[in-house]
């Protein structure tokens, strides 16, 4: 099976009914990517927003969204990292098996 990718760009503010893409977070641009493999589907999120501190999120028991998504991700034999840092922007990649 030969490798397919597609790149859905999502410009919008945070006002309206896009919002909900990143719940409260400022940024004015989400690039969402799809990448099919041969034997996965990787899936790249990234934005331009505030970032965050990912320890101090985690100590002041925040980051339950992301949880869930780890946890779905490990569920199907998959990977999940984040990368963030306060001031910058975030990446979420996803990596699930498709056999």
């Amino acid at each position: 099976m030969s490798k397919s990718k597609s790149t859905i760009p999502l410009i919008s503010t945070n006002t309206g009914e896009r919002s909900f893409l990143c719940g409260f977070i400022a940024r004015s641009l989400l690039l969402v990517r799809i990448e099919r493999h041969e034997r996965a589907v990787d899936i790249t999120i990234k934005d331009n927003g505030k970032g965050f501190d990912m320890e101090k999120t985690r100590a002041n028991g925040g980051g339950f969204g992301l949880l869930g998504i780890a946890e779905r991700a490990r569920i199907l034999d998959g990977e999940f990292h984040v990368h963030s840092t306060a001031g910058q922007g975030t990446i979420i990649s996803i990596k699930l098996p498709t056999n």
